[in-house]
């Protein structure tokens, strides 16, 4: 369970009680925020705007919440290693940040205009990256070296595990705002108590003061200087963003493309997921043992994403399910 001493200076080894746990809880803080991203938020604007308004409402909802995301988590960071109540610095904002997330579900679930969806999200991307910032950090603070790899690798499983229950338990919450958004939110009820009952914590100490410039800085790495980073960077956004606009616009291609009813909509995406997420956690074993195995890594990053562009361009003529859910098992190959 725990067996094994820690090397000086380092946590003290993690029990299998206290990975489930973390796993529990990071699973549970990805259901409350992916939901809305995959499924929930463009079912709700669908049913607020007509016609292509919709198409340009959803993308500023989403733009706006990802810069949101993007400053708020790197920030909830700084402020959780400063935090010195005596609760602890990391227990606080991941508590708080689920309250506030939960906030702006409730804003979003009541919503009568776009406005209002657009401030309720700001809100739970707030929150939400309060909680992800101090759970993020759990793995340096209280898991050694030694058990690194393992718990990386389990957490690795929560986000697909989180968009695929989420699709799941909205097939029977569509047509309800309340339950669409503030089901997938509930079981971080359980979840985080718990984890944070388990979690040694602390307050911070002796940490420098927070300085805006030196934060600011942390945004920037030269790809002139070092160019690898650069396409290694350029590379993964360009994968990223492809599969962000498939991820964002899905639930109105079943809509208006392929004319599936909005209550439908969550039970063709969840078998796209299931999909995906089969042959993820099956092929990126293979790949990677492929890849040690010719001791080559451009191949098997090339040759997938010539199979995405594959199933990007399939879900693009689309026309019958059929050919969507083939595009699908590109894009699952691929990633």
């Amino acid at each position: 369970n725990s067996a094994g001493t820690a090397e000086p200076g380092e946590p003290p080894r993690v029990s299998n009680a206290f990975m489930a746990s973390y796993f529990f809880a990071q699973f549970c803080g990805w259901l409350a925020i992916f939901t809305p991203i995959v499924l929930t938020i463009a079912l709700k604007v669908n049913g607020l705007l007509p016609g292509e308004e919709k198409n340009a409402g959803l993308g500023q909802i989403l733009a706006i919440g990802a810069f949101f995301a993007l400053v708020a988590g790197p920030l909830w960071g700084a402020i959780s290693d400063r935090t010195r109540l005596r609760f602890g610095k990391r227990r606080t904002w991941i508590l708080a940040g689920s309250i506030i997330l939960v906030s702006g579900l409730v804003v979003i679930a009541s919503a009568e205009s776009l406005s209002q969806v657009g401030i309720g999200w700001m809100i739970c991307q707030t929150g939400a990256n309060a909680t992800q910032a101090s759970l993020y950090a759990v793995m340096a603070d209280a898991v050694p070296p030694s058990q690194r790899g393992r718990m990386s690798g389990i957490l690795g499983m929560c986000v697909p595990l989180a968009m695929l229950t989420g699709t799941f338990l909205t097939q029977f919450t569509t047509g309800n705002d309340w339950a669409m958004f503030l089901v997938p939110w509930l079981p971080s009820v359980i979840a985080l108590p718990l984890f944070c009952y388990l979690l040694p914590d602390g307050p911070a100490r002796s940490v420098p003061p927070f300085s805006l410039p030196k934060f600011l800085s942390g945004f920037w790495v030269n790809p002139l200087a070092y160019p690898d980073f650069g396409w290694a960077f350029l590379s993964r956004f360009l994968v990223l963003m492809a599969a962000a606009f498939l991820l964002t616009y899905q639930v109105f291609f079943f809509i208006d493309r392929l004319g599936v009813a909005p209550e439908d909509v969550p039970g063709y995406i969840f078998i796209t997921k299931l999909t995906i997420g089969i042959l993820t956690v099956t092929l990126t074993p293979i790949a990677g043992w492929l890849a040690d195995r010719f001791g080559r890594i451009k191949p098997f990053v090339v040759l997938p994403a010539l199979s995405r562009t594959a199933g990007l361009l399939a879900a693009r003529v689309a026309d019958p399910l059929t050919i969507f859910l083939v595009a699908a098992v590109l894009v699952g190959i691929g990633q």
